[in-house]
């Protein structure tokens, strides 16, 4: 299947920056309601993904379904573009 197959619901689409100081939104673990395409343009670390933990590189892109658990490990600022967004068939 193709991902333009899936005629998304788009739910939010951002540009962010994570630091090491954003202690709130780092090292936490979060659960997923909606998929997730996260896109690493700048900036280093480590995502963790289901308890396994994936290094996180410029120029990564990262897709998860919903109810997917996931935590920032940041080392370096982090800078990535985000889609949230409900798939139709």
């Amino acid at each position: 299947m193709l991902l333009e197959n899936i005629s998304p619901f788009v739910r939010q689409a951002l540009t962010s920056t994570l630091t090491p100081s954003h202690t709130k939104d780092i090292h936490t673990k979060i659960k997923t309601v909606d998929c997730r395409l996260f896109y690493i343009a700048s900036g280093g670390g480590n995502m963790i993904i289901e308890d396994e933990s994936h290094p996180l590189l410029p120029g990564m892109v990262i897709l998860f379904s919903a109810g997917t658990e996931y935590i920032w490990a940041v080392k370096d600022d982090i800078r990535y573009f985000s889609v949230n967004f409900d798939p139709h068939f």
